[in-house]
């Protein structure tokens, strides 16, 4: 028998969950029985609980792995412990493989009393709803492209325990790429949290090139495997020699496009060269340039990179700084610096691809306060420079440590 995931449970609270939501009472209150009345037993040595809330998929053996081998580079003598079950075997492997120590046992509270005298520490390959266990530290991994799902616990929703079951954890590593509005979510129920973001590389698609392949996923969310593969694809190196094609390139792209601003941005710039190549609806199409001739062209820099000069400048009582190369229609995201810096007296200008950023006089300390709000519902796009944003505004509260003329 096959058993596929529920398609409600990552979509908005729908009639399905609502009519399933009798049985998550139960569960809910089991649940809370089981924490109520166990006591957990306390161990003379560290114990590390890499788990989840969300059903399968969300990293936790690859994070344990990385884990024990980070800890075996600092002299300690870890051990990754599993509960076994024999449907199990292909992690058991997958662990063996990378990592030496491992323990299984049908009982995770045994397997710790049995081997504990033979290591100096234990990670816990899931566990997080073990309650028989005193952790030392909870580290919970979720997955950008479900996160929470529809947020309810089973079988109504994706999740093993309510989202305040986060009040027991100690650090929350998100497999993807930053998410401030999940973030701000979580830090509600737990104040004390660090966030730490993860990317998976795959290390040998080389040996794959130009060869047909049927690819096979066993893991609880396989649209995960089959994304990190599909997004390993160059796109913006085949939309590039496109155009070199006898015949062009058309390119249809299947499920979430995580990199479609770097896509637009290729299209873009093929435009700015004469080529027909467009960019609607999931399809690249790229037209072969048949009269081919030679043509310089200026590359635009990395906006992000110029956040450094911004702040430069915005520290400055009175600065000048000419930079290239950058465009005044750029599409990049960070352009928005522009809009950021301007509440800190930095004016920008463009001549001939060249940004000019430029501050005449220096903020009144009366009016940094006033100036420094910036209103980031507004520009979401930016959010990746709230660190450096928030570095300029502490080093904008004292007096300054140099001046650039």
């Amino acid at each position: 028998m096959i058993l596929n995931k529920p398609k409600y449970w990552d979509k908005k609270i729908g009639i399905i969950s609502i009519l399933l939501f009798p049985i998550t009472i139960i569960v809910l209150i089991t649940n809370f029985l089981k924490k109520k009345l166990t006591i957990a037993k306390k161990f003379n040595i560290p114990i590390i609980c890499i788990g989840n809330i969300y059903v399968g998929g969300t990293g936790k053996t690859p994070t344990s792995i990385f884990l024990g081998n980070e800890l075996k580079k600092l002299g300690r003598n870890p051990a990754i412990l599993r509960k076994f079950y024999d449907a199990h075997a292909d992690e058991y492997n997958l662990i063996k493989k990378y990592f030496n120590n491992l323990i299984l046992n049908k009982s995770r509270l045994e397997g710790i009393k049995s081997e504990m005298h033979n290591f100096d520490s234990i990670i816990l390959d899931d566990g997080f709803q073990d309650y028989t266990i005193k952790k030392n530290l909870n580290i919970i991994c979720f997955n950008q492209n479900q996160m929470i799902g529809n947020g309810m616990v089973l079988p109504s929703g994706p999740l093993r325990e309510s989202i305040y079951s986060l009040k027991r954890a100690n650090i929350i590593l998100i497999n993807g790429e930053r998410n401030i509005k999940f973030e701000d979510k979580i830090f509600k129920i737990n104040k004390n949290l660090e966030f730490f973001y993860s990317t998976y590389k795959p290390i040998n698609l080389g040996e794959f090139k130009n060869k047909k392949l049927l690819a096979i996923a066993g893991i609880g969310n396989p649209e995960n495997f089959f994304n990190l593969i599909e997004n390993k694809i160059d796109i913006t190196a085949l939309i590039l020699i496109g155009p070199s094609l006898d015949k062009g390139l058309s390119i249809n792209l299947l499920g979430k496009i995580t990199s479609k601003p770097y896509i637009e941005m290729s299209i873009a710039w093929l435009q700015r060269i004469g080529v027909n190549a467009t960019f609607i609806n999931n399809r690249i199409e790229i037209k072969a340039i048949k009269n081919k001739k030679t043509c310089i062209y200026n590359v635009e820099s990395d906006w992000s990179s110029l956040s450094y000069f911004f702040s430069i400048v915005a520290l400055s009582k009175k600065s000048n700084l000419e930079i290239g190369t950058y465009f005044s229609d750029s599409i990049q995201g960070d352009k928005k610096l522009i809009e950021i810096y301007n509440k800190l007296g930095v004016k920008t200008f463009f001549k001939n691809n060249i940004i000019n950023l430029k501050k005449d006089k220096d903020l009144d300390k009366k009016d940094w306060g006033k100036n420094i709000f910036l209103d980031f519902q507004k520009i979401g796009e930016v959010l990746l420079l709230r660190a450096r944003v928030g570095l300029l505004i502490a080093c904008a509260s004292i007096e300054r440590a140099f001046e650039l003329s």
